[in-house]
């Protein structure tokens, strides 16, 4: 959702954090962009933090709701991909990428969250390898 409120990619901001600043705003974008750059090499996408997290369930959702409602879409795409038993199982995928559900709260809530409070979706999380601090931002 976009600052105005108008829905954005993905509905990709969350409202308890759609009033932060800039700065917040790019890092939460670099969320998905990490995410995004883990497909590319081959990996899985592994969150080391909570604003990662809530981007990859933002995606799947996103992924579940094109995978129904756009089946044309849908088709071109996967005529590139290998078919896989786990195609279409949505609720392991959440259980393989997820350490935990504690962020979950936090796609519904309402309530915009203190800059402490929101800051702390940025914490490392202590048994994933952390981030490179140098990777920049995308322009």
């Amino acid at each position: 959702m976009y600052r105005d409120g108008t829905p954005g990619p993905l509905g990709a901001v969350v409202p308890c954090v759609a009033d932060q600043d800039e700065w917040f705003l790019r890092r939460y974008a670099r969320a998905f962009d990490d995410l995004s750059s883990d497909l590319r090499i081959g990996r899985f996408p592994t969150p080391t933090c909570a604003a990662e997290e809530i981007a990859l369930d933002l995606a799947i959702q996103d992924a579940e709701r094109l995978h129904h409602d756009e089946d044309e879409l849908v088709a071109d795409l996967e005529t590139e991909l290998p078919a896989s038993r786990s195609d279409e199982n949505w609720d392991t995928l959440q259980g393989v990428l997820f350490q935990d559900k504690d962020y979950e709260g936090l796609l519904s809530y309402r309530i915009p969250l203190e800059r402490d409070e929101a800051e702390r979706s940025f914490e490392e999380f202590d048994n994933v390898p952390p981030r490179d601090r140098h990777r920049g931002f995308r322009r």
